[in-house]
């Protein structure tokens, strides 16, 4: 007898220790799979990681939490993560990448143990311990949330801070867990300003999970001591309780969408996230599948809020409410999903238990016919194989996710940090400037001003109005360095030179000087899954003209071009209104009209303006008689910039080289100072941009939904006593998905 119940305890601790050292394990291999090519790789695949790591140098150096010397919050996104790294450069001494990756490494593995205790009841039985383990290590090895450990960044910091939070108040009971999950929200705050909400938002949870008011206090109170720390230290030292970041990252994303409505950002902010969590979380190009993981997760967070796993119910409305203030705010996912780093968790997670849970409710059909043992491990056998396709699905994106760290890394290394010993190679007290301030300054050893506008809001104000070149001017820099496109002379979204209003500005000229370029086969892959930096970063030598600068740019009056034919997409025809709309402000009317047929064009009003018309025919450009001298150098700059996208179909891409063909011709024949800054411009792509998780909406949502809704049906029909020949309630076979009721 003493046997069996020392069997029946060691079977319990194995079952409950089980999942969470196979959740080890599973990351441990997957974080040594990832790291093997970095062994030669000393780096981060981000330029803004190197700002955290120069925030950290100057406050241990100097006390200054900020990116320079006596300048409070300057480029400090995150003020605890630079404390955290700051040990480093006042104690330990290793490597910045070393040390960085140390610390995101161990908050990997903890996040990893912080969602299976989200995910697992104190009461279950050993199958929903099982299930919960293979579902969090499903999520745990996901390519995105791997990358987290190692970009340098403090994603991983804000996931455990969040997910404690959650377990603190959500599993614990007494007046400790209480304090821990205030201190936690705390520390979150500190560490994203946004996540101050986190607090309020667990507070709400207080009689959902059995606390009693007084508990509220002490979660409120060190949250509340974290936030007037930090806000106050901001509002004393700086003016204003708000980092400066803000204000330049949402000029940097709004500049490449101008025009865009509110709804219509948050529109391609989802498409954008759920693109990401195809391609980089499963790890595959098949937007069916994503589909099929989405119909799954909803019918796995209902189950699992339903029988009462609070911390995890807390860490769903967490997410969502932090995925809306991005939403609201800056309608972003940032460099590799890391401003929303919950949602690749929670989205693998739960396609893992969905998939486990269906084949759970289908199987209920054999209950009765199979006897117990059996049935047991026919569920296991067969929930074992509906996630070996999701398992090999996200160990393909970890592969490909390697490969475009690499990339990614090497072109920060080669370019960002490159230029360090450039520029501490120009003459010596010339002063510099930088639009990414992060590599070249941690490599450099001079003061770098920010053109960026993460250390001074008056510099966003400049940048929206297309005027940074009087902070050049005034603080007398004499060189800049600027991340640059491969054609330097194209108006595309990696273009500075554009996007700062610097080319061909009357008021300087902008002189070579060094650059540092990565090879297209190292730089797009990188790009396309981190959204690290131009391709080129290079050094220009500032010569003053003594000439006025262009004419500041106002609010943008939309002029929407008659597009009948419906040729443009939502987005092709908010930029070509902006485009048209900015012409106009800076004094040069256009109008357009796209049109299938060459017959269908509006004559009407010919000879009152310029005007323009594209279609599969051509193009068709009527000049005024005040303008008739230059005329022929317009049309052929029109035709030069528009016929490569009317060659490939791209008729958002014509409707705005028009614009930009429009507006160089003016500046060339008529008026040098014309510079309206117009939205960024793509390379021609052969039928325009394809959006595959838009355009797969019409059939991917009743997908999700019907995938949903036969877990949803079969777990509540099946749940049901069945009634035998005499009319009884029959007896019900215990399976793993009834455990806990039991």
């Amino acid at each position: 007898m003493a046997r069996t119940v020392a069997w029946s305890s060691s079977g319990r601790l194995v079952a409950r220790a089980g999942p969470s050292i196979a959740v080890l394990l599973a990351q441990g291999a997957s974080l040594l799979f990832f790291a093997a090519p970095l062994r030669t790789i000393d780096g981060f695949p981000l330029d803004d990681a190197w700002i955290h790591q120069v925030v950290a140098r100057t406050f241990a150096t100097t006390g200054t939490l900020g990116y320079a010397p006596g300048q409070h919050g300057a480029g400090a996104t995150s003020a605890l993560w630079a404390l955290i790294l700051s040990v480093n450069f006042r104690f330990v001494h290793a490597t910045a990448f070393a040390f960085t990756l140390a610390v995101n490494v161990a908050l990997s593995l903890l996040a990893g143990q912080l969602l299976l205790a989200c995910f697992q009841r104190r009461d279950a039985g050993p199958a929903d311990t099982w299930r919960a383990g293979a579902s969090v290590a499903l999520a745990a090895i996901g390519g995105n949330f791997v990358w987290f450990a190692f970009c340098g960044m403090e994603a991983n910091l804000v996931i455990v801070l969040s997910l404690l939070t959650a377990v603190c108040w959500g599993r614990g009971s007494g007046v400790t867990s209480a304090t821990l999950a205030g201190v936690a929200a705390g520390a979150l705050a500190t560490t994203r300003p946004e996540c101050a909400a986190m607090a309020p938002l667990v507070a709400l949870w207080g009689a959902r999970v059995g606390r009693p008011r007084s508990h509220l206090v002490w979660l409120i109170a060190p949250w509340g001591a974290c936030l007037a720390l930090y806000f106050g230290a901001n509002l004393v030292a700086t003016g204003h309780a708000m980092p400066s970041t803000l204000s330049g990252r949402q000029w940097l994303w709004r500049s490449a969408n101008p025009g865009l409505s509110s709804l219509e950002m948050v529109r391609d902010f989802l498409a954008v996230i759920a693109l990401r969590l195809r391609d980089y979380s499963l790890g595959t190009s098949a937007t069916a599948a994503f589909w099929v993981g989405l119909g799954l997760t909803i019918p796995a967070y209902v189950r699992l809020v339903r029988d009462g796993r609070h911390a995890l119910a807390i860490v769903l409305a967490w997410a969502g409410l932090h995925f809306a203030t991005y939403a609201v705010l800056l309608p972003s996912p940032g460099h590799g999903g890391r401003y929303v780093p919950l949602l690749p968790l929670l989205y693998l997670a739960g396609v893992g238990y969905g998939s486990v849970l269906l084949v759970e409710s289908a199987m209920r059909f054999a209950a009765g016919v199979l006897r117990p043992q059996v049935h047991g491990v026919a569920v296991a056998l067969l929930s074992a194989g509906a996630l070996a396709p999701w398992f090999g699905l996200v160990r393909v994106g970890v592969r490909d996710w390697r490969l475009d760290n690499v990339r990614a890394t090497s072109h920060i290394r080669w370019t960002e940090e490159g230029l360090g010993p450039l520029v501490d190679a120009l003459p010596p007290g010339a002063a510099v400037a930088s639009f990414d301030i992060g590599g070249v300054g941690f490599r450099s050893h001079r003061p770098i001003v920010d053109l960026g506008g993460l250390s001074d809001p008056a510099t966003t104000d400049l940048l929206q109005h297309g005027e940074v070149w009087r902070l050049l001017e005034d603080k007398k820099i004499d060189y800049v360095v600027l991340p640059i496109g491969y054609r330097p002379g194209f108006p595309d979204i990696t273009n500075f030179l554009y996007r700062l209003r610097l080319v061909e500005n009357p008021a300087v000229v902008l002189e070579p000087v060094a650059y540092r370029e990565s090879p297209l086969d190292v730089w797009m892959p990188g790009m396309s899954a981190t959204w690290n930096s131009a391709p080129r970063q290079e050094i220009f030598r500032l010569r003053w003209t003594g000439q006025p600068g262009p004419k500041p740019i106002g609010p943008s009056r939309p002029s929407y071009p008659l597009d009948p034919d419906g040729m443009l997409t939502a987005q092709g025809r908010t930029a070509a209104g902006v485009a048209l709309g900015m012409l106009g402000e800076q004094g040069e009317e256009l109008s357009l009209q796209l049109a299938r047929a060459r017959s269908a064009v509006d004559a009407t009003g010919r000879g009152a303006g310029w005007r323009a018309a594209i279609g599969p025919w051509g193009i068709d450009v009527q000049v005024p008689e005040a303008d008739a001298a230059i005329g022929p150098a317009v049309k052929a700059t029109v035709a030069d910039w528009t016929e490569p996208y009317l060659l490939v179909d791209d008729w958002d891409g014509a409707a705005l080289a028009v614009s930009h063909a429009f507006a160089t011709a003016i500046r060339a024949h008529k008026v040098p100072g014309f510079y309206p800054i117009l939205p960024p411009l793509a390379a021609p792509l052969p039928g325009g941009v394809v959006r595959p998780i838009e355009s797969s909406a019409p059939w991917g949502l009743p997908l999700a939904a019907a995938c949903a809704g036969v877990v949803l049906v079969l777990g509540r029909r099946w749940r049901r006593p069945r009634r035998d020949e005499r009319g009884s309630p029959a007896p019900l076979v215990a399976t793993p998905m009834m455990e806990e009721a039991t």
